[in-house]
């Protein structure tokens, strides 16, 4: 069979219109197998998901504002064609402050009949031409009509045209193949795929689904509705097909490549790894499986298993773009940002003003410590392309690094608002507001990246996090099993948990978690830190020093793990060894470890050279006074005090709150008063 060229398409129209206008016999009339394709699933959006959220249920009265703007974002749907979008836009304009549920509903009604309609009749006349060129061409092969009552004959045209990307002439030709024969499940699934090439994934989802009908056990099939939904970010949906495309067909590679696809999405990654491999043990030259797989990989940390992945795809297809942009998101994930970008701007050699690209290498350069070059990155990728939600994400992360939050804040703001469906993006901002101590704030950004990543256990330890920061114990554990369900070797989980624990006295469970922490890195002091603390509570002090060792040994700078050996030395009765522990302590950066570690010396040794050189000058009235005897924490005296009051001698024994006190003199420095047994 002969395909036609544009020229000879034009020549047939002209044909048509000079000799062929005569009544076509009846079985060349050409009508739409269903009233439209496009227009099933705008209808339904139009008596469906139209009124969700719009009509207050109490009042019963429509948010027109919302209304008309969910109709103008339809009507300017590039999938639809413009006669169909006019229809749409008649709608809108109809919508005035009076109008109730029923009229509306009535008026929708109607403009989903008519967009059948309309969608019929120029597919009923596209039709119509594809027939008559096939009869032409039977007229100059001789063949008397044979092929133009062969539904092959329009498969076989309409995939040349698809090939061609001439969509539309595809859509007419896969119709007239179903409309003379309309049990064959084929010519429906091919034309899934012609408006799957034009990006209207709805449209194809309807095609799929009476493919599906016709035959409901193809594997083949089920991966091409799944592929509809994944792209219309219905994962769920993607994923119910996929296990059903699985279930008739275990054999059918594809069905696992796309359920690994979507399980990424999900953030699913050990199972999408299991789905990839699957996929390659079925067909091993699969380049996409090795390329999919690779990011599974790379999401669970395992940086060299995903570089084997990528250099099998580079090695298959050395122009592959997308495996040299990965492979340098791997090689800045392991901290090789040398060979990060190296990776990246081969990728740009191939694509040179690729925004992703460009976004891409800001990141490494910040994560090389080259904040500015970032910046100028991030800005060029936005010149490019003004609406890639990544490059403000990066440019973010820049301003974070510098502390300008409120800046910072304003760039997640811009990239959520361009893709607000992205957990990394909520992610990364409820993490600065963790560092900026708003936990409340914290926790809403955390639940909103739930919502989007349900089986992330790390966003769900952050939030526990979050949490145990604002100390509610309770939310914290749940969370943190919530994690623990989803990915048991979940570090940060076990030990936000085993903080909550230990808030809550449940020392046995604390004492529990905080050993699967070390369990699973030999190398986290915290970890042991904290379990020496649980240790001590539980009257073990010997277990306590033991870990408080390896704490110093791993970190010879951890402030805290000098102050709870001293604790545990002193429960020991070891005064000595506390004391020396708790001066140790006193060089901590950290404000709440030298006042710890202040109380605990005043009770072993309130002259201990190192304490008295920590407390401030003015303390001892600028070394006036000698033999500290007592500090009391009073800071609402600093409203009537001031922040410095030298009162003399006193005899008091009791204040604020305080009893047995020692007579001496007393010194006030915002918010302690410091008590002395002698004057100079």
């Amino acid at each position: 069979m002969r395909t036609l060229t544009s020229g000879s398409f034009l020549s047939l129209i002209i044909i048509t219109a000079g000799v062929l206008l005569t009544p076509p016999p009846r079985e060349a009339r050409a009508v739409a197998p269903v009233a439209g394709w496009a227009a099933k699933w705008v209808g339904e959006v139009l008596v469906g998901k139209m009124f969700d959220g719009v009509w207050d249920k109490a009042t019963g009265k429509p948010n027109v504002k919302e209304l008309r703007r969910r109709l103008e974002k339809l009507e300017n749907d590039p999938a639809l064609r413009s006669e169909m979008r006019d229809e749409i836009a008649a709608l809108r304009k109809s919508v005035d402050d009076r109008i109730t549920r029923s009229d509306f509903e009535k008026m929708a009604r109607k403009t989903a009949t008519q967009l059948g309609e309309v969608e019929q009749r120029l597919l009923a006349a596209e039709m119509l031409l594809e027939k008559q060129a096939v009869r032409i061409e039977d007229l100059e092969d001789r063949t008397k009509g044979a092929t133009s009552k062969d539904p092959m004959t329009y498969i076989q045209r309409g995939t040349t045209f698809l090939d061609k990307k001439n969509f539309q002439r595809a859509i007419a030709n896969y119709c007239v193949a179903i409309d003379l024969n309309p049990k064959n499940p084929v010519p429906y699934d091919l034309l899934g795929r012609a408006f799957a090439r034009k990006n209207d994934h709805r449209t194809a989802l309807v095609c799929y689904t009476s493919a599906l009908k016709i035959a409901p056990k193809s594997a083949p099939f089920y991966r091409n509705r799944a592929e509809a939904h994944y792209h219309l970010a219905d994962y769920n949906s993607a994923l119910s097909d996929l296990n059903a495309g699985i279930q008739h067909d275990p054999r059918f590679p594809p069905s696992y490549h796309w359920r690994g696809m979507v399980r990424l999405k999900l953030h699913h990654a050990p199972d999408a790894e299991k789905d990839f491999s699957e996929a390659l043990r079925l067909d091993e030259n699969s380049t996409e499986s090795y390329y999919g797989r690779s990011w599974a990989r790379n999401r669970q940390g395992k940086y060299e298993l995903a570089l084997v992945d990528l250099g099998f795809v580079l090695k298959r297809d050395p122009k592959h773009v997308k495996a040299y942009r990965q492979r340098g998101i791997v090689y800045s994930n392991k901290g090789e940002q040398a060979l990060a970008l190296a990776d990246l701007e081969k990728a740009l050699e191939l694509e040179p003003n690729d925004a992703e690209t460009i976004a891409l290498r800001g990141l490494v350069r910040l994560r090389e410590g080259k904040p500015e070059e970032a910046q100028k990155c991030c800005e060029l990728a936005i010149k490019l392309d003004d609406r890639l939600a990544l490059a403000y994400h990066v440019l973010a992360l820049k301003h974070e690094s510098k502390n300008k939050y409120e800046q910072a804040l304003a760039d997640y703001k811009t990239a959520l608002a361009l893709e607000p469906g992205s957990p990394d993006i909520w992610r990364s901002r409820g993490l600065l507001r963790l560092k900026m101590e708003s936990f409340n704030l914290a926790v809403k950004d955390f639940s909103e990246a739930i919502k989007l990543a349900p089986n992330d256990a790390g966003i769900f330890a952050l939030r526990s996090k979050a949490h145990n920061e604002l100390g509610e114990p309770d939310e914290a554990i749940k969370d943190a099993t919530a994690a623990l369900t989803r990915d048991s070797t979940n570090y940060e989980a076990y030990f936000q948990r085993a903080a909550a624990r230990t808030k809550k006295a449940q020392l046995r469970e604390a004492l529990a978690d905080y050993t699967e922490c070390i369990k699973l890195d030999r190398k986290a002091d915290m970890a042991y830190n904290n379990r020496s603390v649980v240790y001590r509570r539980l009257g073990q002090p010997d277990d306590a020093i033991k870990d408080c060792l390896v704490a110093l040994r791993l970190n010879s700078k951890h402030d805290y793990a000098y102050y709870n050996r001293a604790l545990a030395y002193r429960e020991k009765g070891k005064l000595r060894l506390a004391e020396w522990d708790l001066a140790s302590a006193l060089d901590s950066r950290q404000a709440s470890v030298r006042e710890d570690a202040i109380e605990a010396l005043l009770g072993i040794n309130p002259n201990n050279p190192a304490l008295l050189k920590a407390l401030p000058e003015k303390a001892s009235a600028s070394g006036h006074y000698t033999k500290l005897l007592r500090r009391l924490h009073v800071p609402d005296d600093q409203e009537r005090r001031g922040d410095y009051k030298d009162a003399g001698y006193s005899l008091a024994t009791s204040y604020a709150g305080y009893k047995n006190l020692p007579k001496g003199y007393w010194v006030y420095v915002a918010p302690y008063w410091y008590i002395w047994e002698k004057k100079r």
